[in-house]
This record gives structure tokens, sequence and C-alpha cells, in this order.
């Protein structure tokens, strides 16, 4: 029996660089700060005027699920996705993936 590979997770990195996604990196900002300005952005709104993050997902067990760790590489190794205000989210390694439903 074999471990796991990367192959899905390869396969889904090259879906979400289609243009129907935009990225956004994770930089020095908690991945829930990310979340919300790339999702704002994504449907072109105030991030005031989303929906609250916490409704969908816990915003501080998000941040800990991707906040690096003592080997300086994020804590998570795979992704998360999730509904939010009208886009699917996709965290994955370094990066936030959004993309509206109705695109």
């Amino acid at each position: 029996m074999s471990g796991p590979t990367d192959e899905g997770l390869d396969s889904f990195e090259s879906r979400i660089t289609e243009e129907s996604y935009q990225t956004y990196p994770l930089d020095s900002d908690s991945v829930s700060e990310v979340v919300i300005r790339a999702v704002a952005t994504t449907i072109d709104c105030d991030p005031l005027e989303l929906d609250q993050l916490y409704g969908t997902v816990d915003p501080d067990a998000l941040d800990d699920l991707f906040t690096e760790g003592p080997s300086a590489s994020p804590t998570a190794d795979g992704q998360f996705i999730f509904s939010f205000s009208g886009c699917e989210v996709v965290i994955s390694r370094n990066v936030v993936a959004v993309r509206r439903f109705d695109d």
C-alpha cells in the first residue's frame, strides 16, 4: 500500500490558476484577513459590507490551521475549501484563491 501523494494537490493547484479564480498570496497578515480582503476584491465591495466570516468558519481556527509553525512552514498541508459571501474560497499552502459562484 502506497502513501499519500501530492498528485491531487498538484491538479487542484492547476485548477485554481484558471481564469475563474483570483489568487492572493498569504503574506504577513492573518489568513482570515486575507480571505476577507480577497472576497471583497473579488465581488467588488467594501470588506465591511461582507457577511461576518465567523458565521461560516471560525477565523481563529482558520488562522491557526495555516499559521507558520516552528519549522517556518504552514502547519496545514493540503487545502481548505468553503463558501463565503457568494464565493468559493480555497486556501492552499501559501495562497488564497477565490471564485464567484456566478462566474
